[in-house]
């Protein structure tokens, strides 16, 4: 008995791969999908990770120059503070003598 070209146990086997060739093929096709979209996530985490490192950075730097200029202006201020004590000593120490003198 003689098979006509194209049927018969060979192309059954033949379709048979070809078919799991199809899934296969989208398997790939997944797999490059799949790994393109890692990449492009650790590419965005990356990108994100290097902001979150500039704003903190920045962030120390303004805190930095924050306690400088509040440390100024403390300093300023305790030396005002101090000067105002200080042309005010007389005074006050003329009335604790009334005080304890003069009762």
């Amino acid at each position: 008995m003689t098979l006509a070209p194209g049927s018969g146990p060979r192309r059954a086997k033949l379709d048979s791969c070809l078919d799991r060739s199809v899934p296969a093929a989208k398997a790939v096709q997944v797999k490059q999908a799949r790994e393109q979209a890692e990449k492009e996530v650790a590419a965005f985490k990356a990108q994100l990770e290097a902001q979150l490192q500039t704003s903190m950075k920045q962030g120390m730097d303004d805190s930095g120059t924050n306690f400088s200029r509040l440390e100024a202006e403390a300093g300023g201020q305790i030396a005002e503070l101090k000067a105002q004590a200080e042309k005010r000593r007389a005074q006050v120490v003329a009335k604790i003598v009334e005080q304890v003198v003069n009762p």
